[in-house]
């Protein structure tokens, strides 16, 4: 840092200097010229000048040019133009104050070089924070330059605007994570002036939108993107998600024959249990458990034991795991399921565990393994069944209280007589 100020320092001596050491000169030069632009010049100019070196004695009569001199020879002075060789006094002059003016400007960039260079060594010798600092500065300088921008021509837009057209819709999206302000600019900078109209309910932090069909989907769409949680928020915020787990299997005498319902197993799923060797799937027992997401990894673990009968034999479904949010509305679930028989002539255990990603809303097969039941047509009395686990994750339904008539139906006033 002494060295950059140092350097400053001799830069800035240094023009001072010039200017005092130089102005002398340059008024110099400069008077000369005014001098020789008032002066005569040609003939009468050399004329003058001999008048002016003659003595009295040489000349009793000044300006009689041609006169005999007296106490010299019979000679004669002429005057005429001075000879082509001679130099001309204004002309030097002129190149002089030419060539000193070039070198001042010379030396004047170099200062003014010097100057920026010096500027930059000290700047880039701040501190790191102190170049953010002037970073940010020069930023926010530029943000509040387009802001205002922005605002007049919003400005402009809401009072010379179009007016809205036979087909316009109106729209009002609550957010619940954004500012409508923030979306409302995000969609003014998409559509444009001749865009939809936009309006802001601060009190319910509501985005109201007018325009035609086509714009009201744009803000749609654009509401739908913008208005998720952010990391802080989802860091701070719990959220509750409902894991439900069905164990289907084949073969059961004692269940239902027909393909599952769509509300349990959908029948994507079921055409992939098929193509699993699964003829005809049957549901076996299901287990629907609801947690709650939070803590520093919105982790939730989760654990449940469900008894059940298959062809008048005890069994048990467990089940143990971990829920954990990921990216993209998708959820990484670890589990570890086991098919009991507690038995104890002939206890089982079947198990099968892992890890996987599932999207919200969607059905995922987790995997399947096989257990040993009775059988119907071997002599041995057993046989192998396969068994398959399917999970499907989602967001609790909200259930409202809704006043109406079937809900909660009126009392007759009319009495039986």
């Amino acid at each position: 840092m002494k060295h950059i100020y140092s350097r400053l320092l001799r830069a800035a001596l240094f023009a001072v200097l010039s200017l005092v050491v130089l102005s002398p000169t340059v008024s110099r030069f400069a008077s000369a010229a005014e001098e020789d632009e008032r002066s005569p010049s040609g003939p009468a100019a050399t004329l003058e000048a001999e008048r002016k070196f003659r003595t009295p004695a040489d000349n009793p009569t000044p300006g009689a040019l041609g006169e005999r001199t007296k106490g010299r020879p019979d000679t004669t002075l002429i005057a005429g133009p001075p000879a082509d060789n001679a130099p001309d006094p204004q002309k030097l002059r002129a190149e002089q104050f030419q060539q000193r003016m070039q070198e001042l400007q010379k030396a004047q960039e170099k200062l003014a070089h010097d100057y920026q260079a010096a500027m930059k060594e000290m700047r880039e010798s701040l501190p790191r924070t102190v170049q953010l600092d002037m970073k940010r500065q020069e930023a926010t300088q530029k943000l509040y330059t387009a802001q205002a921008e922005l605002a007049i021509a919003a400005a402009e837009n809401r009072s010379g605007g179009p007016s809205l057209s036979e087909n316009a819709a109106i729209g009002a999206f609550t957010l619940k994570y954004v500012r409508p302000e923030d979306v409302g600019e995000a969609l003014h900078n998409i559509t444009g002036l001749g865009g939809p109209r936009i309006a802001v309910d601060e009190r319910s932090n509501t985005l109201i939108v007018a325009g035609n069909p086509k714009q009201m989907d744009v803000a749609k769409h654009l509401v739908e993107t913008l208005d998720q949680p952010g990391k802080l928020q989802q860091a701070e915020m719990p959220e509750s998600v409902q894991v439900r787990i069905v164990w289907l299997s084949e073969g059961l005498s004692d269940r239902n024959m027909e393909p599952p319902k769509p509300s349990i197993v959908s029948p994507q799923v079921a055409d992939a249990l098929r193509e699993l060797g699964m003829e005809l799937p049957q549901v076996v027992c299901q287990q629907l458990i609801s947690l709650t997401l939070k803590g520093p990894d919105h982790r939730a673990p989760f654990h449940f034991r469900i008894p059940t009968d298959i062809e008048n034999t005890a069994w048990e479904f467990q089940g143990d795991g971990a829920i954990v949010p990921a990216a993209n509305d998708r959820y990484a679930l670890d589990f570890k399921l086991a098919l009991t028989h507690s038995d104890p002539k002939s206890p089982q255990l079947s198990e099968v565990s892992g890890s996987i990603l599932t999207p919200l809303g969607h059905y995922t097969v987790m995997g399947t393994t096989t257990f040993v039941a009775a059988a119907h047509d071997n002599d041995t009395g057993h046989a192998q069944r396969l068994s398959a686990f399917v999970v499907y994750v989602d967001r609790p339904k909200d259930f409202s209280y809704a006043d109406s008539s079937e809900a909660h139906p009126k009392k007759s006033d009319n009495k039986e007589k």
